[in-house]
């Protein structure tokens, strides 16, 4: 249940965002080309490429990862990290281009975690939309990237969190779920 929520939170900001409009039909090919700019990826597809193609400017979410840490063997507490980043398309060679590539991304990506805080501490905060018990703003890290993929330049951010729904494993497993 965590990885569909994580991933729809940032998919609903690409869908809602006036610069992405990321239309999720888009990701099953039910919707006009031009219309997904959202997608999932792992960092060794900076190199390799992206498995599944979009269209720029795009926000793409890495998949979280997670570490136990813990005083004592009856209170494992996981360490969350996760990451997005935003890229946009430039010519390599026009300083311009490329300035403009990290001024607009740079832009979605403030806007990005302004929400994410918004959610969190804002006035009309409303966690009910968010995954995360705990978004952790002292530990971003936002790196400029570029060139990847296909001349994309952008920023890409990571970040520590709890997740609001965390099944503990020092909890037994309910009754019939090892058989």
């Amino acid at each position: 249940m965590n990885v569909n929520n994580y991933t729809d939170y940032f998919r609903q900001m690409a869908v809602k965002h006036k610069d992405l409009r990321h239309d999720p039909a888009s990701e099953t090919g039910d919707a006009p080309i031009g219309s997904k700019h959202f997608g999932r990826f792992g960092s060794e597809e900076v190199i390799t490429g992206l498995k599944s193609k979009v269209d720029w400017p795009a926000l793409l979410v890495e998949m979280y990862e997670w570490k136990s840490k813990s005083e004592q063997a009856y209170s494992v507490v996981g360490d969350y990290a996760g990451g997005f980043s935003v890229y946009a398309t430039a010519n390599p060679e026009n300083l311009n281009e490329v300035q403009e590539a990290f001024t607009f991304t740079e832009s979605i990506m403030q806007d990005v975690l302004a929400k994410i805080w918004q959610d969190h501490y804002g006035p009309d905060k409303d966690m009910c939309n968010s995954p995360f018990k705990l978004f952790d703003f002292n530990s971003l890290e936002v790196m400029p990237v570029g060139p990847v993929f296909d001349r994309q330049f952008g920023w890409r951010c990571t970040f520590s969190f709890i997740f609001n729904n965390l099944k503990k494993i020092t909890t037994a497993p309910e009754p019939g779920t090892f058989i």
